[in-house]
């Protein structure tokens, strides 16, 4: 695989009317070259190229109000990909997308209680190794592929955010236009034989909330996070219809105690349920426990830390993945219990200046 990318972002903002507007466009121009050679024949050799070109000009207005702190804005994205396979320009696959997408927020505080609530409507696409045609060998009953007829996520998101002295919460709602899912059908010639690629479904709609505590007592600082995550997914199998829709829980309960004389020790606990995530069955309960103590020397300047992560050997799981005529279930035990000594020294520690976001984000997280 070869990758090539080129990206330029400008941002412009001024003072207009009470509130504040920001104006600018992002640039991005991709090529990625993967080549799959395999001379023992198992799987066809296949050489795709991909170059895609996208530019987004964006808008931003926020302003006080009598009722809270408004922002509206837009991002609009035009996007042309176009796709080869053996050097040979496959118009099937090579298409142009346009898309506008809104954003409103808004942020109040009530009795206290710092609120916002805001819509954002956002992209997500798929990455090139999804993208790419290409057959790769797993093993006799598994060959991988991608999909280059995927079409990209639209994210409509809802969601409300709030924060009262040590606490915060958030509840969120997610539908995802054209989730892109990982799949599997068996080919043709040998049924026992499965291809894992990828494929869009119709919406796939799910609600989440978390609630975090952090408090302090002398030189003890806990913090308690919780979380639920519930989709509803009907996956249409040859078996019939089948019902994804089991929540799933997240927690953590992570103490640290600042001692005198530049000591620090912490205990951090997590949990993560079974239940259901896209088309994937979480069968396990995960559970471990990390701990460490930490000198520091000179201020902060030099530190050494005794670590030991997941003591008790509860990072075990397992999944089981539901695809059209077939089911396949991974069970994975990880060598993650562990002991660490940290040496860490700063030398000219000093903040860095520079204040942009960067270009081209999205796409180095898909190359």
């Amino acid at each position: 695989m070869r990758s090539e990318l080129f990206a330029a972002k400008l941002v412009l903002s001024r003072p207009l009317l009470g509130g504040n507007v920001m104006i600018g466009a992002e640039y991005s121009h991709t090529e990625r070259q993967d080549d799959y050679v395999n001379p023992e024949g198992y799987v066809p050799t296949s050489f795709s190229k991909l170059k895609e070109q996208n530019i987004s000009p964006f808008l931003e207005y926020s302003r006080n109000t009598p009722i809270g702190q408004l922002s509206v804005g837009g991002r609009y994205e035009w996007v042309n990909f176009d796709y080869y396979e053996d050097g040979k320009y496959m118009e099937g696959q090579s298409r142009n997308f346009s898309n506008f997408f809104p954003s409103v927020s808004l942020g109040s505080e009530i009795g206290g209680v710092q609120l916002q609530l805001s819509y954002a409507a956002k992209t997500r696409r798929p990455s090139y190794q999804q993208l790419s045609n290409n057959v790769t060998y797993a093993n006799r009953f598994t060959l991988q592929s991608g999909n280059p007829l995927l079409e990209h996520e639209v994210v409509h998101n809802v969601s409300l955010m709030g924060a009262w002295k040590f606490m915060q919460f958030s509840v969120d709602y997610n539908d995802r236009r054209n989730a892109i899912i990982y799949w599997g059908e068996q080919m043709e010639y040998n049924p026992a034989v499965t291809l894992t690629s990828f494929k869009n479904l119709h919406s796939l709609k799910s609600v989440s909330a978390f609630l975090s505590l952090a408090p302090k007592f002398g030189i003890w600082s806990p913090q308690l996070n919780w979380g639920v995550q519930k989709q509803w997914l009907d996956l249409e199998t040859t078996d019939g219809l089948l019902k994804m829709n089991k929540p799933m829980f997240t927690g953590a309960f992570n103490n640290t105690f600042n001692f005198n004389h530049g000591w620090m020790a912490s205990v951090e606990m997590n949990y993560q349920s079974k239940g259901d995530m896209e088309n994937c069955s979480e069968t396990k309960n995960i559970f471990y426990v990390d701990a460490g103590v930490t000198k520091f020397f000179w201020g902060d300047r030099m530190s050494v830390k005794l670590s030991g992560t997941d003591l008790f050997h509860g990072m075990k799981s397992g999944n089981r993945m539901y695809y059209n005529r077939a089911s396949s279930l991974q069970i994975n035990n990880y060598d993650s219990r562990k002991v660490m000594l940290t040496v860490r020294y700063k030398f000219n520690a000093t903040r860095n200046k520079y204040k942009g976001s960067g270009a081209g984000e999205s796409e180095k997280e898909r190359l």
